[in-house]
């Protein structure tokens, strides 16, 4: 990527049967190499099968190059 580039990752926390918060475990690994700059939440109008109202996506710079 080049410097100051931003890139935008969708990711689902899992919610089967045991909570596990893939999000932001994606997140704090990404923020080791780029930087966080925000999340953005995205509202579904409806639910999909598995029942997710809603999706997240981290916006994450690329300050070094």
């Amino acid at each position: 990527m080049k410097t100051n580039a931003y890139l935008v990752v969708q990711a689902d926390n899992l919610t089967n049967e045991q909570f596990s918060p893939l999000v932001w475990d994606l997140g704090r690994a990404l923020s080791e190499v780029m930087t966080l700059e925000g999340e953005i939440m995205v509202n579904w109008s409806e639910a999909v099968e598995n029942g997710n109202r809603f999706t997240q996506c981290l916006a994450i710079k690329n300050a070094s190059g």
